[in-house]
């Protein structure tokens, strides 16, 4: 049986209009397929997508009172199969946040992911795997997840 490990590694990028603004990014999430992942016995296929859970990674923005700001994430691949899609959406219900509560597929390039106003604790990110199959060579793929802050 193929077994393969998908790992997704959490790296925060300080930056920001003020120089004591900062965002800080707790959390990491690991997920390994194996023969207990197949969906029909053996001879049948993996399931195809896996979740981590709501609060796997906590996000922390500083510096920040009395000012917007907004959020952009992007992935950097270490070993990453090209079928594979990585998503995440912000699952709290944090005050004076906005966007980012669906699913959003990170890409190599930054995208805004949420935006708000003032200092930040414990906005909760959670991330989806999609896009795995048996096809995919039995490896361990992996990507760092930045998460920029910048002052609007």
């Amino acid at each position: 049986m193929k077994q393969f490990l998908i790992v997704a590694l959490f790296m925060v990028i300080l930056a920001g209009t003020v120089f004591s603004s900062g965002i800080m990014a707790f959390g990491d999430w690991q997920e390994t397929v194996d023969e207990s992942d197949l969906t029909g016995g053996a001879g049948s296929d993996v399931t195809d997508t896996y979740e981590s859970a709501s609060n796997q990674t906590s996000i922390l923005i500083t510096g920040m009172n009395n000012k917007n700001w907004q959020v952009t994430v992007d992935r950097t691949d270490t070993s990453w199969y090209t079928d594979l899609v990585i998503e995440a959406r912000r699952t709290d219900s944090s005050s004076e946040v906005s966007g980012g509560t669906t699913y959003q597929i990170i890409t190599t390039s930054p995208a805004v992911f949420f935006t708000g106003r003032n200092n930040k604790l414990g906005i909760s990110i959670q991330y989806r795997l999609g896009g795995v199959n048996l096809s995919i060579p039995a490896d361990t793929s992996s990507a760092t997840i930045t998460y920029t802050l910048t002052g609007t």
